[in-house]
């Protein structure tokens, strides 16, 4: 394990390195903020830009207020996924044994672009790893932990909703996970009204369309060519974990108590994103990366 991270953290250091800015980096660190009111004029026709855009959190920015520059902020983010991996190694070896960490591990480094996503200043490295850690902590009966995961995931991330609600339900019991999501669902109602409101179920509930202007007819065909060409190499995991994976003990846990909760949350939480425009799903798909990998590893040991 301490190999396969040693090799994680040279990939995503010379990755880092050599990637350039994305969108989300340049509205954290406000970097080329020309360019991003240029985009941001033609797709949405505005002509003012806000610092915080209305559908993302202040803590999605807080993260990473506190680097000076685009390297220091890429550091963190590959600090905060190599934690990720530990734990994603460490959940698989509990459920499969220690040849299942070691898989998992070797799953995350055969696609350079989940890498990528892991390494960039963004969102993306701190959900997948609460997602896994919290998965990981109610396996292991840490309610308290499960939960903690939870309410970060509810504060950091409006997508990472569904993930939040999953992980007080299971760690609170029906009850108490209830009353903690009604509790984050009127904070976030009473001080953060704009960023509910502009989520893909309400708009749809309210019969509005995209607001983008401008954007491709991509459809579902451009989708599935950006999901084949992206996760190439997780095609192929996929395909043996179906054709050669083991349908045992272990087989059974991570389909039961990874897999499903992560398609689960993935379908409900992105239908609507899917509805409007479905190539936009396939960017958050780094987000389950981690608990993929621990499922697909358990499944071929």
């Amino acid at each position: 394990m301490i190999l396969i991270l040693l090799a994680y953290l040279a990939l995503g250091a010379y990755m880092a390195s050599k990637l350039p800015p994305n969108d989300f980096e340049r509205s954290y660190l406000d970097l080329d903020r020309s360019l991003m009111l240029e985009n941001y004029q033609r797709e949405f026709g505005l002509a003012t830009m806000p610092r915080r855009m209305p559908f993302r959190l202040p803590l999605e920015y807080w993260v990473y207020e506190w680097a000076r520059s685009l390297p220091i902020a890429r550091a963190g983010a590959l600090g905060v996924s190599a934690l990720g991996l530990w734990l994603t190694m460490q959940y698989a070896s509990s459920i499969a044994g220690a040849q299942a960490g070691l898989l998992a591990g070797c799953v995350i480094l055969s696609s350079p672009y989940i890498v990528g996503s892991l390494v960039s200043a963004s969102y993306k490295a701190p959900v997948a790893t609460l997602w896994v850690g919290g998965l990981y902590a109610l396996s292991t009966e840490h309610w308290k932990a499960a939960m903690a995961c939870g309410l970060v995931l509810g504060f950091l991330r409006a997508t990472s909703w569904g993930m939040a609600g999953y992980l007080l339900l299971a760690s609170g019991g029906i009850w108490g996970g209830i009353l903690v999501i009604s509790g984050l669902g009127a904070y976030l109602w009473l001080n953060h009204r704009e960023v509910v409101l502009s989520q893909g179920w309400v708009r749809l509930l309210k019969g509005e369309s995209c607001p983008v202007q401008g954007l491709p007819d991509d459809g579902w065909g451009y989708a599935l060519r950006t999901l084949v060409r992206r996760y190439e190499s997780w095609g192929a995991w996929g395909l043996a974990a179906l054709l050669l994976g083991h349908w045992g003990n272990a087989g059974h846990v991570a389909f039961t108590n990874v897999l499903i909760p992560s398609l689960g949350v993935l379908a409900v939480t992105h239908f609507p994103r899917a509805l409007i425009r479905p190539k936009w799903v396939i960017g958050y798909l780094p987000d389950y990366a981690f608990a993929a990998a621990v499922g697909i590893a358990c499944w071929l040991t």
